[in-house]
């Protein structure tokens, strides 16, 4: 657990959910953040297991569906956090790069 003695009091949060994309593969759906509102959290969602991944740009949360996908869902997170900057993105390692002991 991290915490920052220093951080700011925060909230409110949104989540904020896309219309269903295409169903070619790679189609896009995208969640975006209102106004004065940090992207903290980005996924895809989707009930019929279409996710072929989520990746934040800026204040955008993009889901990809794949091949015979039937559509997704990007899911953002939203967060109002005054007098914080210089926020980092920190990407893990992809699922299939990542040697299993």
């Amino acid at each position: 657990i991290c915490s920052t003695p220093a951080m700011p009091a925060t909230g409110p949060w949104q989540d904020v959910r896309s219309e269903r994309s295409g169903t070619r593969d790679d189609a896009t759906a995208i969640a975006t953040c209102p106004e004065g509102m940090k992207l903290t959290g980005c996924t895809c969602y989707s009930s019929s297991h279409s996710c072929d991944g989520a990746v934040s740009r800026g204040n955008d949360c993009i889901a990809y569906n794949r091949a015979a996908g039937q559509g997704v869902h990007a899911q953002a997170i939203c967060g109002h956090m005054p007098d914080t900057s210089d926020w980092q993105e920190v990407l893990s390692k992809r699922s299939v790069d990542i040697a299993v002991a």
